[in-house]
Formats: C-alpha cells, structure tokens, sequence
C-alpha cells in the first residue's frame, strides 16, 4: 500500500508518529526549510511547499501534506524513499477519490465544519481529513485529523 494511503489510514507518515518531540522529528526528517510561531503553544515546522508539521507543546500534533498543482504530484523531502506518489496523482475528481477510498475499505464522511461552496473535507477513519478543490478537481492537502 502506498505510503499516502497508510497516512490516510493511520494519521502517521512512515515513521513520523503524532505525538512524537520536536527533536525526534528533526533525527528523521531534517530540518524544517521554515518554523513559524503561530501561538504561545503552536509551531509549524514547513519542508518546502509539501510538508507541514504542526507542534503543540513541543509534541506533533498534525501532519500536513500538499498536492504541488504544476507538477501533479505531492512533493515531500526526500527522506521518504518509498512510492509516495502513486494513486493520488492527477485525481480527475472528486469521484475519483471516493471510489479508491471505497476500494481500499476507508470509512469516511464529509466534514461540514470545513467544507464550503469550493472546497470539500472528507474526514477518513476520525484519523484524516482530504480537503479536495471542487473547483480545479485536485486534493489540496491530507493532514491527520486534528483531535
């Protein structure tokens, strides 16, 4: 299974475990190319334009990656060797998406809270949210629901 649809089913990317101190994170994935105070107790830790890492009290608490429009593709540092890009490529719709999490038995529902006229969240499993443009028919990003 790919490396996206484990993310989706477990909220983990590979090894990066929510839960996990900032500098555990940093032994497996680098350092961040920006870190952004968002609050006295939040902090993004952003690898390029693909992956967000989002800390609560030094502890991850979100993972957040991105569909790079021009290349058609998610982009995620290079420490993730396995096939990450996969079934999740150039989605033609939002139909598309449903009948593969179908395939792959992935419980979800769509996420009212953060869904509007453009944009739908479905929220897989209670573990992951996909926000999927509704007007360019392509994922924006899957991140681990927040809990």
């Amino acid at each position: 299974m790919s490396l996206l649809l484990k993310f989706i089913e477990t909220g983990n990317l590979a090894d990066i475990k929510l839960g996990l101190q900032g500098s555990a994170v940093r032994a497996k994935v680098g350092s961040p190319t920006d870190i952004m105070d968002l609050s006295d107790s939040l902090t993004l830790w952003a690898y390029g334009y693909g992956l967000e890492l989002y800390f609560e009290n030094s502890l991850l608490s979100k993972i957040s990656i991105k569909y790079d429009f021009t290349l058609g593709k998610f982009r995620l540092p290079e420490c993730f060797v396995e096939e990450i890009y996969g079934q999740f490529d150039r989605l033609s719709s939002v139909d598309n998406l449903i009948e593969l999490l179908k395939e792959q038995e992935i419980d979800w529902s769509i996420d009212k809270r953060f869904s509007d006229d453009s944009t739908i969240c479905l929220l897989c499993n209670e573990i992951s949210c996909i926000y999927y443009s509704l007007e360019d028919h392509h994922i924006l990003c899957i991140q681990s629901a927040s809990s």
